[in-house]
């Protein structure tokens, strides 16, 4: 419970800090992981951070526990016509980290584990709704965010 207050007021305190903002859940199928993503806009070019947590389950009973992903970089906004629609463009890096392996007999590739990786996305932006994907070609996963822009 404590968690999820401090969760709370930390994301009230980011809105607060200026407009022109995005708030986003993050869902990662792969792992089945699940986090947020903010971000920034100051001109056409804004920056963003995301973090979430997953677990990745294999059908043979075979897990990875606690995959931590970090990640940030720089958006470019492009502003159609329509004022009240913006197309988006993301950049950045992720850094990854594992728990515990629940089988160690797992054939991954070792560039599985490396803990750093790109992370290449795009968004729509629509009044204040946000729709977007992050995918990382190193790891071959896709993250999807939804969200609210505020203006």
């Amino acid at each position: 419970m404590k968690l999820l207050l401090i969760i709370i007021l930390f994301i009230q305190s980011l809105i607060l800090a200026g407009q022109n903002t995005t708030l986003c859940l993050t869902y990662a199928p792969t792992d089945r992981g699940t986090g947020f993503r903010y971000d920034k806009q100051i001109t056409d070019i804004g920056i963003y951070g995301s973090a979430s947590r997953g677990s990745y389950r294999f059908n043979d009973g075979q897990r990875i526990n606690n995959h931590i992903k970090l990640s940030s970089g720089v958006v470019k906004y492009f502003q159609n016509k329509s004022k009240n629609t913006c197309n988006l463009f993301s950049l950045g890096l992720s850094y990854h980290s594992y728990g515990k392996i629940k089988d160690e007999s797992i054939p991954i590739p070792d560039h599985v584990f490396f803990p750093v990786s790109l992370d290449v996305g795009v968004g729509f932006i629509i009044n204040h709704f946000n729709i977007g994907w992050c995918y990382d070609p190193i790891k071959k996963e896709v993250i999807v965010n939804s969200g609210f822009y505020f203006y």
